[in-house]
């Protein structure tokens, strides 16, 4: 499903005026914690992946550094937690990785497996209620259960999930937004989702210099001195061959031939 041309209708009914400006910042702020994991990877210079995966604070820290300020949103900290979220008209954003390639789906059971402890606790204790609870079966809000002081005195009005798939070397491959419940299995039951727009590539090679072997500055400041291969190379000279060549120089009798 490609994503829409601007917000949609249910991203409206729940950020308001702040809908077009979530559309626009959540995909780059996203795009920018790829990019950090993969800077934390390939300074790392292993071969496993610990590095790209222990940079993940880096989604949360995106969002808030970009969307603080903004009329209408507030920042809070989950209570042990070691990361902000990012709070928007009443309604929690909470970024996590689902995958890393395209043929997962977010809906699949494995991408639950990705959702740390922190989350999946606030999805349980402030997100809506599975489709097959009545007011009758669950007539209280979760929130108001014993112990659920995740978010202290914040009661939000729902959790947003921005689901992405990525990987250290293609870095970000897909991206999305909707609700989801935790239902008894751990599972998430899907309410609602949609796709959005992916960020601009990066520059080349994300702006990070590119090695040169040797110094490029000499002592004192004097302009550098020019390196053999920046030597600008000789035109070749053709001229047309008035010898006979014999058979038996080495050259076949095609390349003779080649010759004219």
């Amino acid at each position: 499903m490609a994503p829409q041309a601007g917000p949609s209708r249910w991203a409206i009914t729940k950020f308001g005026k702040n809908a077009e400006t979530l559309w626009r910042v959540v995909p780059a702020a996203i795009g920018a914690a790829v990019e950090r994991q993969m800077d934390a990877h390939a300074a790392s210079r292993l071969r496993t992946l610990q590095a790209f995966g222990g940079a993940w604070p880096a989604r949360f820290e995106e969002l808030v550094d970009r969307l603080q300020g903004l009329d209408g949103v507030e920042v809070v900290r989950p209570a042990g937690a070691a990361f902000e979220l990012v709070v928007v008209n009443g309604h929690v954003l909470l970024p996590f990785r689902y995958a890393d390639d395209l043929g997962t789906s977010h809906k699949d059971r494995r991408a639950t497996r990705r959702l740390n402890k922190s989350v999946r606790e606030l999805l349980a204790q402030y997100g809506a209620a599975p489709k097959w609870v009545t007011d009758e079966l669950f007539p209280i809000s979760k929130a108001d259960g014993p112990g659920a002081k995740l978010l202290g005195d914040l009661r939000p009005d729902g959790m947003v999930l921005v689901f992405f798939a990525a990987n250290a070397k293609a870095g970000l491959l897909s991206l999305g937004w909707g609700e989801a419940t935790v239902v008894p299995s751990g599972d998430l039951d899907w309410g609602y989702t949609e796709m959005l727009p992916l960020p601009k590539p990066p520059a080349p090679l994300a702006s990070r210099p590119i090695p040169v072997d040797g110094p490029r500055v000499t002592e004192g400041g004097r302009a550098p001195l020019p390196r053999f291969d920046e030597a600008p190379l000789p035109a070749p000279e053709l001229a047309v061959r008035t010898t006979p060549i014999e058979m038996g120089s080495g050259e076949s009798s095609d390349e003779i031939a080649a010759q004219g």
